[in-house]
């Protein structure tokens, strides 16, 4: 990495409240969606945590590191900083309404302004009078602002706004103006706007099926000098409808590419189906080490057994493949006896091929060297074979949605807004599925 690059990503979320009493369902819920972000840097607003600071930082602790400015059941704003992260606080500036956090930090030996905002949803203007303050105090330093700011961007009218979709007014303009006030004495910018100027969509969703009224309120201010850097600035295509009605922004500055370590998640080692790829993968090695002799295993048998052994493999594919969607959507009846149906196919399909202990007893072809090299090879293989396909049949179905989604929002948002919404419920359900998953493994590792 390269310590003059910044390099970092971000992203912001209302968080609809974080006074967790007890790490109970709904609570511990949210946890893991916020984790879920994934980026370096996430910023929250709407925290309320009244006083339960404390839990919810051990609660994300492993990843991140929380600070916050949210002591009552009001307001509130957190940033949280990746464990990964190799940075070092400065400074900390809070607003007394706790509308905002501010975090002068080095980060890759550089240093930056960082600041968590929830906007006042009256026109009250001790918030913008605080940021003007901080950036003309750090105004020789790069800033990155992000949260839910009660207010949009544009200011056009209503009917021409693309910040606003189904509403009768602004939120308000006053409250707008006020930031494009700030966003022009401190040169900063929204890099949504910059970067998708003539694009359709939207952070904050309400409540109801029959509510259409939409509205981009979540956003970043960035300064003007960090354009060069940056790469992407987007919004999340869903959101877990049952914890929060925003969705997220992220915002991605350029990285180099890095070639990690390939890693086998316990996740996957777990399933049963690896285990029957594993052995799949050490059948086949021994079968085609094996030397064929008069009164021995002929060639005939060998092939009648690789045949056996295709037959397994067609069903840890086509189970993988049902596995996967089932991560993301719920089965139909008829997918699930059919799951099922494979699953004992399989096990009584091991019951029916030779045995290990007749594996080890034949004579080999290859010196002993060779074939071990080839059975951790081929092991190996094997493992990371059946965890792409798991992880491909899992987001198959999701991509395919998102990538319908954005065609009909580029198409537009309004003639396509019935399909628009029923993908956006779908993912919706995806996340929340896929969520329920996580939590379940949070619960095991808590009990």
């Amino acid at each position: 990495m390269n310590p003059l690059k910044l390099e970092v990503s971000v992203s912001s979320l209302n968080v609809n409240t974080l006074n967790l009493s007890t790490l109970v369902k709904n609570h511990t819920s949210k946890i893991v969606s916020i984790l879920g972000l994934g980026t370096d840097i996430i910023f929250l607003s709407d925290t309320r945590m009244n006083g339960k600071h404390v839990l919810v930082g051990d609660s994300i602790r492993t990843k991140y590191k929380l600070f916050q400015n949210s002591t009552s059941n009001k307001r509130g704003v957190a940033i949280l900083l990746s464990n990964t992260l190799d940075y070092e606080i400065l400074d900390e500036i809070r607003d007394q309404q706790e509308n905002a956090l501010i975090l002068r930090i080095r980060i890759h030996s550089r240093i930056i302004i960082l600041g968590a905002v929830y906007g006042p949803n009256r026109d009250e203007f001790d918030l913008y009078n605080f940021l003007d303050a901080v950036c003309e105090r750090w105004k020789h330093h790069q800033i990155i602002l992000g949260g839910d700011w009660n207010a949009t961007y544009s200011d056009l009218p209503v009917e021409r706004n693309p910040d606003l979709f189904s509403m009768r007014s602004l939120p308000s303009i006053a409250r707008t103006n006020r930031i494009l006030q700030l966003c022009e004495s401190a040169r900063l910018s929204d890099p949504y706007r910059c970067l998708h100027p003539d694009e359709k969509d939207y952070t904050y969703v309400p409540a109801g099926v029959l509510r259409s009224n939409r509205s981009r309120i979540d956003f970043f201010l960035i300064s003007d000098s960090l354009y060069t850097e940056l790469f992407e600035c987007s919004i999340g295509q869903s959101n877990f409808k049952k914890s929060f009605d925003h969705k997220p922004v992220f915002l991605t500055f350029k990285r180099e590419k890095k070639r990690g370590r390939k890693c086998i998640n316990n996740r996957f080692l777990d399933n049963p189906i690896a285990d029957s790829s594993i052995k799949l993968a050490i059948w086949y090695t021994y079968l085609e080490s094996m030397l064929t002799v008069g009164g021995g295993v002929t060639e005939a048998i060998l092939l009648e057994e690789c045949d056996k052994l295709q037959q397994l493999e067609n069903y840890c594919k086509e189970i993988s493949q049902l596995e996967g969607n089932a991560a993301s959507l719920d089965l139909t009846e008829e997918e699930r006896e059919h799951l099922h149906r494979l699953k004992v196919d399989l096990e009584e399909g091991w019951t029916g091929v030779i045995t290990y202990d007749f594996l080890q007893q034949q004579p080999r072809k290859i010196q002993d060297d060779f074939f071990f090299e080839n059975l951790i090879k081929n092991t190996s293989e094997a493992a990371f074979r059946i965890q792409n396909q798991l992880r491909l049949a899992e987001n198959n179905e999701k991509n395919r949605l998102i990538a319908q989604l954005v065609e009909l929002k580029r198409i537009g948002f309004e003639e396509n807004l019935d399909q628009i919404l029923e993908i956006e419920g779908k993912l919706s359900k995806m996340e929340e599925k896929a969520n329920e998953d996580k939590f379940q493994i949070t619960l095991k590792q808590t009990s």
